[in-house]
């Protein structure tokens, strides 16, 4: 039996125009009648996805950031933070990188950035992912819990990971978290961390897990689950990370999953 089923948001469950496919909620709903909760696995904030999710957002579980930030229904939010002096650092190896990317800090009392520039690529980036955020002269003025810097890059994101991960502190990790984002965290901090807490406090295993993903942030939490989907417009090389392939988020592919395996039993 079925009893979480964890999906990716960008390329996963939202569709291209990154909205909720028609009929999620009813789903969702229906999934819950069978047993089975569902669970946001999302590189985006936590405040970006509450808006989103409204007005069930209280009755939910998240898994944000990357899983630097899981918010497990009314309850407060488990937080894994960065040292002040990582982020900083983190935050001065991006500056580092000139026009090439931007740095946002994501904390628990909100979302920082140098202030924006003029140039469409930049702010329109960060502001289809981060829905408010606080414009900053300098990052050391910042007073508050970090758990993530994100890195909205104006080219490919790929061609950056190999030179943050050689000056980044030891105890940080740099992932890719869309084609145009890479994410920095603790070390031992992964959507599959989270998932793997999740699992344990909930007392669910993998044979009772379903997850859904399209990009290399999500290869952690397919790993946990028997039912791990791959959509069908994920880049070419995730497909060895699942065990089973979804239609497209275009095609609404989380959901007819949902509808066939977990609601119908079609497995």
């Amino acid at each position: 039996m079925i009893k979480l089923i964890v999906s990716d948001m960008d390329g996963t469950l939202l569709t291209p125009e990154r909205n909720l496919p028609d009929g999620f909620f009813e789903i969702m709903e229906k999934c819950r009648a069978k047993g089975a909760e569902f669970v946001v696995g999302s590189g985006r904030s936590w405040l970006m996805l509450r808006h989103l999710f409204e007005p069930y957002c209280d009755d939910m579980i998240f898994i944000c950031d990357n899983g630097g930030f899981m918010k497990h229904r009314a309850h407060a939010p488990q937080v894994n933070a960065m040292k002040r002096e990582d982020w900083l650092k983190s935050a001065a190896d991006i500056d580092a990188l000139g026009d090439a990317a931007r740095a946002v800090l994501c904390g628990m009392k909100g979302v920082y950035v140098h202030s924006l520039p003029d140039e469409v690529k930049f702010a329109t980036e960060i502001t289809d992912y981060y829905s408010s955020y606080h414009e900053v002269e300098n990052f050391a003025d910042i007073d508050d819990e970090i758990f993530k810097t994100a890195i909205c890059t104006r080219g490919a994101s790929s061609e950056m990971l190999a030179p943050l991960e050689k000056t980044l502190p030891e105890s940080l990790r740099v992932v890719l978290s869309g084609p145009h984002y890479l994410d920095v965290m603790e070390k031992s901090v992964s959507k599959g961390a989270a998932l793997a807490r999740l699992q344990k406090q909930l007392g669910v295993t993998a044979d009772e897990t379903m997850v859904f993903g399209d990009y290399y942030n999500d290869i952690e939490m397919l790993k946990l689950a028997k039912y791990s989907y791959i959509m069908e417009n994920a880049v070419p090389d995730m497909r060895q990370h699942g065990a089973f392939t979804a239609p497209s988020n275009a095609d609404a592919g989380v959901l007819k999953v949902m509808q066939s395996v977990v609601i119908e039993g079609k497995i």
